[in-house]
């Protein structure tokens, strides 16, 4: 096994690192932070957020073009074709449950995907599956 050490501060501090890089880094080398642990919950937030709403599709959307790379809400707007409101209004439900952060200010604001959802990535990536199945077999 090749024990990879990691330094903390450049890894929170910044975005040349992703969360489950950092989290692979501390399995390899034994760490543990209460941190990087996946949230039991996450699954049902995920469920609530994006099937049990209207704009859950919009909502889904917006997270798979955010972990490609950050966007401000014109931009998103363009890519996706909906409303420049109503992606101000799905990025503001996405903050205020912790799934994207923002940098920046005003017009230059940048929205990313948050360190809470990248460590729980493996229910995100479940809850839409099923939404896209159950969406086909309709």
């Amino acid at each position: 096994m090749i024990l990879v050490l990691v330094d903390l501060i450049p890894v929170l501090g910044s975005r040349q690192k992703t969360c489950q890089t950092y989290y692979l880094d501390c399995l390899l080398i034994g760490y543990t932070n209460r941190w990087m642990m996946t949230d039991p919950n996450a699954k049902k937030l995920f469920w609530f957020l994006f099937a049990g709403s209207r704009g859950g599709m919009n909502r889904i959307s917006i997270i798979e073009l955010l972990i490609e790379q950050p966007y401000n809400i014109n931009q998103l707007s363009d890519i996706i074709k909906i409303d420049y409101k109503a992606i101000q209004h799905h990025m503001h439900v996405l903050e205020k449950n912790n799934l994207v952060t923002k940098e920046g200010e005003k017009y230059g604001i940048l929205y990313f995907i948050s360190n809470y959802l990248e460590v729980n990535m493996g229910a995100f990536r479940e809850v839409v599956d099923k939404i896209h199945q159950s969406k086909k077999t309709k």
